[in-house]
């Protein structure tokens, strides 16, 4: 389930952020986060990651989670049929679990 956001909760909430947005390391997880947002273009902003609180990623080739771990409000994330590395599986996937994300992998 993705939670919709809508376009006020994905504008700036400062000025560097109005400039600069986000940058997300990994394409396939920009996309999703793009869907889930429904932002087709332009930037990212934080305030409008930072609102999801579902994600369904699954199947989707993406390698980096790591721009999920500063989401405050996330609770809850399908990250099935991905091809994890070592660094995900040991390190990313355990840092959301600590911070009591529900995780399927």
């Amino acid at each position: 389930m993705q939670e919709e956001v809508s376009a006020l909760e994905t504008e700036p909430t400062s000025a560097e952020e109005a400039v600069l947005g986000v940058t997300i390391p990994d394409y396939a997880l920009e996309v999703a986060l793009r869907n889930a947002l429904n932002k087709p273009e332009g930037p990212i902003y934080k305030s409008g990651l930072e609102s999801l609180t579902s994600l369904n990623l699954v199947d989707n080739n993406i390698n980096d989670v790591s721009a999920l771990s500063g989401l405050s409000k996330l609770v809850e994330v399908w990250l099935d049929g991905n091809p994890w590395s070592l660094e995900v599986i040991h390190v990313r996937i355990p840092q959301l679990k600590a911070k009591g994300v529900f995780v399927t992998r």
